[in-house]
């Protein structure tokens, strides 16, 4: 007997969820783990039952002590650079919006404009920039503050002072937006090169005290595998 194909539809699939958007982290997470490897082996190379070894290898308490305060020095620069960071996404967004404003109120003069120059070859027109494409910040700049001068010499229907202020207080508020992100910029990359070397400084105390721990309890010996993994050691086979 021939079976019958079924004529039930196939069943539709549901689409995968949308993966989460990935954000970028304001520090490098390299940073951040190197830290925490550093005060994990401050804090085994401290004990007692492990310092009077150390010190046998001039791994004294002063070392561990300055290299404590090392990686404290760069947590703080962690927090800095973290924060600059945040403030200049916040200056980038007020950029953004303060643009966006000025450009409504330059739109606004423009308009007039057309209504005064409405034949689209007056020459007049060149003088507003109508239909010029304003595609960077320092043409932005350049052609408001053309069209403030022009506007202190024509007149345009409906153009009332309140208008012309509203547009020269827009165009402040966006000059000063763009210098206060720059500024941001400016620290963020400091305090980011700062924290780069301060975290440099403290990677090499730590290797330092991690060879000297690596003679001391070799991966040899399978006893010394509690205190190799305390102090960050890869516990069948010496730290490269």
């Amino acid at each position: 007997m021939t079976e019958t194909p079924s004529t039930d539809p196939a069943p539709v699939l549901a689409p995968p969820p949308p993966a989460p958007a990935r954000t970028r982290s304001l520090i490098n997470q390299a940073i951040i783990d190197e830290l925490t490897l550093a005060e994990q082996v401050a804090g085994t190379a401290s004990l007692p039952e492990y310092a009077a070894a150390l010190e046998g290898e001039e791994i004294a308490a002063a070392f561990v002590t300055d290299f404590r305060a090392r990686i404290a020095a760069a947590d703080a620069l962690v927090g800095g650079a973290a924060g600059k960071s945040a403030h200049r996404k916040v200056a980038s967004q007020r950029e953004q919006e303060a643009k966006t404003a000025l450009l409504a109120e330059l739109q606004k003069v423009q308009t007039r404009a057309k209504r005064k120059y409405n034949d689209v070859s007056e020459p007049m027109r060149k003088k507003y920039f109508i239909g010029e494409r304003l595609s960077n910040r320092a043409m932005i700049e350049r052609v408001t503050r053309a069209v403030l001068a022009t506007i202190g010499e024509d007149t345009l229907p409906g153009q009332k002072p309140a208008g012309t202020a509203a547009l020269a207080a827009a165009f402040d508020t966006y000059v000063q937006a763009q210098t206060g992100q720059a500024s941001d910029q400016t620290g963020a990359t400091n305090d980011r090169a700062a924290l780069e070397v301060k975290v440099k400084e403290v990677a090499d105390l730590r290797r330092e005290i991690q060879y000297a721990a690596d003679l001391l309890w070799p991966a040899d010996q399978k006893t010394h595998a509690g205190i190799r993994k305390a102090l960050g050691l890869p516990v069948n086979k010496a730290l490269r």
